[in-house]
């Protein structure tokens, strides 16, 4: 939703009312800020589920393959701050 607010006139013309739009854009923009989490708080609820590889198949298989790349397997172990000998084995 963009939060325009406009009207047709007679003549079939839209025409933008200013005022509403900015009311209901900051509106809009409170919504979406309540609902927020902030990214620690992301990383800190998800980070549980990478630990136990909480994955769909087709995810952990997609995990699995990738962290045969050294450069990935660097940056997704780091950044979930995972031990070295962390890995993801492929369902068979």
């Amino acid at each position: 939703m963009n939060g325009v607010i406009a009207q047709q006139n007679e003549a079939g013309e839209w025409i933008l009312d200013i005022a509403a739009t900015e009311d209901k854009r900051e509106t809009l923009r409170q919504a979406r800020l309540d609902e927020s989490i902030t990214a620690e708080q992301w990383w800190q609820e998800e980070r549980p589920a990478v630990e136990q590889q909480g994955f769909s198949a087709e995810v952990k298989e997609m995990y699995g393959q990738s962290l045969s790349f050294a450069k990935f397997d660097k940056e997704f172990r780091g950044f979930w701050q995972l031990p070295d000998d962390y890995h993801v084995a492929e369902e068979a």
